[in-house]
C-alpha cells in the first residue's frame, strides 16, 4: 500500500509541470521576424470569419441566411459545432443582428455587417430557429430552421 502511495505521489509531482509552456533560451526576446508576423497576423474574434472567407461569401452569389450543414446529429455527444453564413448586401442593409427564437421571443445571438458569419457551438439543435434582422428597420432579412440526422 505505501508504494501504491508512493507511487501516485511522484505521478502527481511529474505531470503537474504538463500544462506549462516550454520555455527556451531567449524565449523572453522578440526578432524582427516575430513582430512582422504578428503585426500581418489581423486581429480575428473567435467564431467570426476572416476578411477573406466574407470575400468569398459575397463573391459566392447566395444570398439570405445558410449553412452549409443545415443539418446537426440528434445525440448532443456526436453534436459538432454549427456555422451559419449569410449575405444581405442586396437588401441594402449595411448592419444585422442573428436572434434565436424561443417561446419567450427572441434573443440575440451576434451581430455583423451585411456579409457575415457565426461560429454558434454545440447548443444548436434539431428544430433550432435563427432568425437575422436589419439592426435599423428591424425587417426580417432570413430565416433558417436547422435540420436533424441520426448518427
Amino acid at each position: 500500500m505505501p508504494r501504491f502511495l508512493l507511487l501516485g505521489a511522484m505521478l502527481v509531482v511529474s505531470m503537474a509541470g504538463c500544462n506549462r509552456p516550454a520555455t527556451a533560451p531567449g524565449a523572453g526576446t522578440t526578432t524582427a521576424t516575430d513582430q512582422t508576423h504578428a503585426a500581418a497576423a489581423p486581429a480575428r474574434r473567435p467564431g467570426k470569419l476572416t476578411a477573406a472567407q466574407l470575400e468569398q461569401v459575397a463573391a459566392s452569389g447566395k444570398t439570405g441566411l445558410w449553412s452549409e450543414t443545415p443539418e446537426v446529429c440528434t445525440s448532443r455527444k456526436l453534436r459538432k459545432p454549427f456555422f451559419v453564413v449569410w449575405n444581405v448586401q442586396p437588401s441594402g442593409a449595411r448592419n444585422v443582428v442573428l436572434y434565436l427564437v424561443q417561446r419567450a421571443g427572441e434573443r440575440r445571438v451576434t451581430r455583423g455587417g451585411a456579409v457575415g458569419g457565426q461560429r454558434l457551438g454545440r447548443w444548436v439543435r434539431p428544430g433550432t430557429t435563427l432568425l437575422l434582422r436589419d439592426a435599423d428597420k428591424k425587417t426580417e432579412l432570413g430565416k433558417l430552421v436547422v435540420g436533424g440526422k441520426h448518427c
